[in-house]
């Protein structure tokens, strides 16, 4: 059983060189993940570092793509720096508004700003990640988008009533302008709580399937950025866990394999730039 995660924060969680390489090594394997920066804490040069650092991770590890979450260290003065680096994708914000966009718990909307760092991504090639924007940004940057946009990591509003879940009228944008949505596993937007099950997961994928089908779904746990994650769901060899319960759910072995690795792969293949 394959698995390519949509959002994994290793990269900022794990500190020095021999427990990434053990880790991805070992956990890892040869399933695929985006490498998430978190860049929320990070100054100017402190993001631009780790992104260098997350390239040249992607030289020795080809299962390792790049995701920057929280752009706002960039500016005027170095938007041309970081664009040489090939970022795969990248997410505007965080929770808290920025100087680009409204974060989920925010009010702002799109900056002009903002604007011109969409637009450059897209000439770059990066896909735009909608996680963690709030409604009145998530449609403003789907009105000027022009190429496939994604949501690396939420769970489906219909489901539970949480600002970082995606409502239904949000997914069927992804989907119409190309892109997939990743299921993450963070209990807080699975039941509202710090605690939450395998049930809890299948209960999401049960509703997305029910509305969306399964091509556009994909899986991005958010390992590393969170604390509280389902019983019995804490790794990728946990999967084995998750498999089975959807088995049980009647869902077919190729739509467990799209869900959990053939659809962000596809994306992938045709649309990341690092690869």
């Amino acid at each position: 059983m394959r698995i390519f995660d949509f959002h994994n924060d290793f990269l900022l969680e794990l500190s020095g060189d021999k427990k990434i390489e053990k880790y991805i090594n070992t956990k890892i394997k040869d399933n695929k993940v985006c490498a998430s920066i978190w860049a929320s804490n990070l100054n100017e040069i402190e993001a631009i570092n780790y992104i260098e650092k997350l390239n040249k991770l992607k030289e020795s590890h080809k299962n390792i793509y790049s995701l920057v979450e929280d752009c706002s260290f960039l500016t005027s003065q170095n938007i041309d720096i970081v664009l040489s680096q090939k970022i795969g994708l990248a997410g505007l914000v965080w929770n808290k508004d920025n100087n680009l966009a409204g974060g989920a718990y925010g009010q702002a909307d799109l900056s002009e700003f903002g604007k011109i760092v969409i637009n450059r991504f897209e000439e770059n090639g990066t896909i735009l990640d909608t996680a963690h924007l709030n409604e009145q940004s998530f449609n403003s940057l789907l009105k000027i988008a022009t190429k496939p946009v994604v949501c690396s990591h939420t769970a489906f509003y219909n489901c539970l009533n949480h600002k970082r879940n995606l409502k239904d009228y949000q997914i069927k944008l992804i989907i119409e302008s190309g892109g997939v949505v990743g299921l993450t596993f963070v209990s807080e937007f699975l039941t509202g709580t710090k605690v939450s099950s395998i049930r809890d997961v299948c209960e999401q994928i049960v509703y997305f399937a029910a509305k969306f089908g399964t091509d556009n779904l994909c899986i991005g746990t958010d390992f590393y950025g969170t604390k509280h994650l389902p019983f019995y769901l804490k790794n990728y060899a946990d999967f084995e866990n998750l498999k089975k319960a959807l088995t049980k759910l009647g869902f077919l072995s190729e739509e467990i394999e799209n869900i959990f690795y053939n659809n962000l792969n596809n994306f992938a293949e045709k649309h990341f730039i690092n690869k």
